[in-house]
C-alpha cells in the first residue's frame, strides 16, 4: 500500500525535523565523557564524572561548550549542583535550558557557578564575595552551622582536582531576569505548517493517500513532542482525529479529518511571534500601512488584485479598504477554486514605481499585521530571477479573527518552480495570497514592512 510505504520512508525524516531536544535525550550525552583522565591527576570534569551524581551538570557544560575550559589548566572553583538539585527546577525550564536556541542563557547560568582560582570554602567565607566567570558575584555565608552560597546550601566542600576545587550545592543558581525561549509552541507551529505545505500539493495533485499520511505523521509527532503540554483540547482532538481517520477508508475524507485537527491545534497556541505595533525607523522599512485608502502604497505603487482567471481558472475575489477594530486595512475576500488547474487569489504590489529592482538585502524578512478567517495564507515574492508566471518564492502564515503581527524571515521562503535561490537584492513584487485548496478566502492586511532583527 502507498500509505504504509510512505509512512516507512518518511518516519526517519519526521523524527529529525519534528522532534524537540528533550532533556532525557540530552542527559545521555553524559556517557560521552571518558572516565579515564589523560593526566596523572583528574581534572574538575573527571572528578565530577567519576562521582556519578553530576550527569545533568556535565551535560549542560558540554552543551554550552565549556568542557574544554573546565578541563584546562585553570585553576577554577566550581559550585556544582547535583542531579537532584537540577531536579528541583521546573521540568519545562530544564528542558528548554538544554536546547540549542538557549545556549547563551545556559552559558550565563553555568558561568555563575564558576569562579577563577582555587578557593577553599573557608577562604570563600572570609571574602566579601567571589567574582564568577559570568561577571556576577556570589557570596558564601554561614547560618546555624550551615554554609550557604547566596541562599543555596553547600552540602559538600573542598573536593580537590588537578585544576581546581569543587563545592557541592543542592540547588541551581539562576541569574536575575534569566528567561528561556519556549520552543514547544514554535516547533509545533512549524511542524503543522510544514505538513500543510507538503500535504496540499499532494492533495491537489490527486495523491490523497500520501497527503493523509503526511498529516498523520504530523499529528502523531505533535503528540510525541509534548502531548501532555499541548492545550488539552488540542491533544484530545488530535487523538480523536487519528482514531477517526484510522476507521475511514476514503483517503480524501481521511486527509480532511486530520487537516482540520492540525488547523485547530495551530490556532490553539498563543502567538509567540506577536510584537509591539511600535517599531523604530532604523529597524523597519514601511511598504504600506493603508492609511490613505486610495490604492497607493507608501512606495507610490498601486496594489493589484490578481486571480487564476488570467490562467483559465475560475477563482474569484474582491478587495476594499476597510477599517477593522480601528485599524485601516486592505481586505481581500473571495472563493478559491481548483477547477481548470486554478487555485489562487492574491493582492500584489510592485516594489518600485519605475519597474526597477528593490534591494532589501539589508533586512531580514517581511513583517505584516493580518486578520483573517483562520485559514493559512501565503506571502509571495518575485525577483528579476523569475521569468515565468509560476516562478516565485513562497512562505505560509496563519490567520485568526484578531489582529496579529507575523515575522517571516527571508530564509523561510521556499523557491517555487525554479532553481534560483532567493536574492533579496533583486525584489520586484510582493503579494499576499490565498491558494492551494478550495476555500473561502478572507484576509485583511493592516501593515506590511521589511524588518531588521
Amino acid at each position: 500500500m502507498l500509505r504504509s510505504e510512505f509512512l516507512k520512508s518518511t518516519i526517519a525524516l519526521s523524527v529529525v525535523v519534528f522532534s524537540l531536544i528533550l532533556a532525557g535525550g540530552a542527559f545521555a550525552q553524559a556517557a560521552s565523557f571518558s572516565s579515564d583522565s589523560t593526566s596523572e591527576e583528574p581534572t574538575i570534569i573527571d572528578v565530577a564524572y567519576k562521582a556519578g551524581t553530576f550527569d545533568i551538570l556535565l551535560t549542560a557544560i558540554d552543551a554550552a561548550g565549556l568542557t574544554d575550559t573546565l578541563s584546562g589548566s585553570g585553576p577554577f572553583t566550581l559550585f556544582a549542583p547535583t542531579d537532584s538539585a537540577f531536579g528541583k527546577l521546573d521540568k519545562k525550564v530544564l528542558e528548554t535550558a538544554l536546547r540549542e536556541e538557549n545556549l547563551e542563557q545556559l552559558t550565563s547560568i553555568l558561568k555563575l557557578h564558576v569562579a577563577p582560582g582555587r578557593v577553599g570554602l573557608v577562604d570563600a567565607f572570609d571574602r566579601n564575595g567571589l567574582a564568577t566567570l559570568g561577571g556576577s558575584e556570589v557570596a558564601v555565608t554561614l547560618a546555624d552551622g550551615q554554609f550557604f552560597l547566596n541562599e543555596v546550601k553547600i552540602v559538600a566542600n573542598d573536593i580537590e582536582s588537578s585544576n581546581g576545587v569543587i563545592h557541592v550545592i543542592d540547588e541551581v543558581l539562576l541569574p536575575e531576569g534569566i528567561s528561556f525561549t519556549e520552543t514547544l509552541s514554535t516547533s509545533a507551529r512549524r511542524l503543522i505548517m510544514l505538513a500543510i505545505e507538503r500535504g496540499v500539493p499532494l492533495f491537489n495533485g490527486g495523491d490523497r493517500e500520501a497527503c493523509a499520511a503526511v498529516y498523520e505523521i504530523a499529528a502523531q509527532s505533535l503528540l510525541s513532542l509534548g502531548g501532555s503540554e499541548l492545550p488539552p483540547r488540542s491533544a484530545t482532538a488530535l487523538r480523536e482525529a487519528l482514531a477517526e481517520a484510522e476507521k475511514e477508508h476514503n483517503e480524501t475524507s481521511r486527509a480532511w479529518i486530520l487537516r482540520r485537527a492540525l488547523d485547530r491545534t495551530y490556532l490553539a497556541f498563543p502567538d509567540e511571534e506577536e510584537i509591539s505595533l511600535q517599531t523604530s525607523e532604523e529597524s523597519t522599512f514601511l511598504i504600506d500601512d493603508f492609511s490613505t485608502g486610495k490604492g497607493l502604497s507608501d512606495l507610490g505603487t498601486r496594489w493589484q488584485l490578481l486571480t487564476d482567471r488570467v490562467m483559465g481558472g475560475i477563482s474569484d475575489a474582491r478587495t476594499r479598504y476597510e477599517t477593522l477594530d480601528g485599524k485601516p486595512s486592505l481586505r481581500m475576500q473571495g472563493a478559491v477554486s481548483l477547477e481548470n488547474n486554478g487555485g489562487f487569489v492574491q493582492i500584489a504590489l510592485p516594489l518600485d514605481s519605475d519597474g526597477q529592482v528593490f534591494d532589501a538585502s539589508e533586512y531580514d524578512g517581511v513583517r505584516l499585521w493580518v486578520r483573517g478567517n483562520g485559514e493559512p495564507y501565503y506571502v509571495h515574492l518575485r525577483t528579476t530571477q523569475n521569468i515565468l508566471p509560476w516562478q516565485y518564492y513562497s512562505a505560509a502564515f496563519p490567520s485568526t479573527d484578531e489582529w496579529r503581527s507575523i515575522d517571516i524571515p527571508f530564509d523561510r521562503f521556499d523557491v517555487q518552480n525554479s532553481r534560483d535561490r532567493l536574492d533579496t537584492s533583486r525584489l520586484k513584487r510582493i503579494a499576499v495570497v490565498g491558494a492551494k485548496k478550495e476555500f473561502e478566502a478572507d484576509i485583511a492586511v493592516g501593515r506590511i514592512e521589511f524588518y531588521r532583527s
